[in-house]
């Protein structure tokens, strides 16, 4: 079975458990702080979210997921080789993906190589764009 994890079915798998939870976990964290003696932080946080109106949110939706979009992005590049680790860092990252008795390596090298752009082209297909226009009668609503 693991001989037919290739590169797109790992990206797929990253976009679904890292992803796309990764907005709305911190958006709920924003409008609800978890546990019963709340980080100081979070609160704050709460507060400041709590005091905007629906555009505010909506921008900061979207620059939340600009950000889990670059971090993950990123991480795929230098899982691909296209971006170096810098500061000394003198090996060769690669991806092994075991099942039982069966490993697939996704190379950088080959149809698997190209981690980030399949990421690009999955994030492009699937997510729709979540800025509103400042003209809606929802932009300055608390």
């Amino acid at each position: 079975m693991a001989a037919e994890f290739g590169g797109e079915r790992f990206v797929d798998a990253i976009y679904a458990a890292v992803f796309a939870p990764a907005v709305d976990q911190v958006m709920a964290t924003l409008q609800e702080p978890p546990g019963r003696e709340r980080h100081p932080r979070l609160v704050e946080l709460h507060r400041w979210f709590a005091s905007r109106g629906a555009h505010d949110r909506l921008m900061l939706r979207a620059a939340l997921r600009e950000c889990a979009d670059s971090a993950v992005f990123g991480l795929l590049a230098v899982l691909d080789g296209a971006r170096p680790i810098s500061d000394g860092f003198q090996h060769e990252p690669r991806l092994l993906i075991t099942d039982g008795d069966h490993e697939t390596q996704i190379a950088p090298e080959g149809d698997d190589g190209d981690l980030h752009g399949i990421f690009r082209s999955l994030v492009d297909e699937r997510t729709a764009p979540t800025i509103v226009p400042l003209n809606t009668p929802d932009a300055h609503a608390p």
